[in-house]
């Protein structure tokens, strides 16, 4: 863009600036999908290995973060 003159520079840097704050948006539903599945995973080797403790600590974990969906 060196060669370019303002405006078009102006306009080169507008879109270059959109198209990063568009990678940097969060998919908050596909976040939340990902957290309830690494929280299904360690509820269900709580389970497997019998740690009722851990097991109903990490239910009050999915419990929280369904109930805010």
């Amino acid at each position: 863009m060196a060669g370019w003159n303002p405006d078009k520079q102006a306009g080169g840097w507008r879109i270059v600036t959109q198209y990063f704050r568009s990678l940097a948006e969060i998919d908050h539903t596909l976040e939340r999908g990902k957290a309830l599945a690494r929280y299904q995973m360690l509820f269900n080797a709580c389970v497997r290995i019998q740690d009722w403790k851990a097991a109903a600590g990490i239910q009050n974990q999915i419990d929280k973060l369904t109930k805010n969906a």
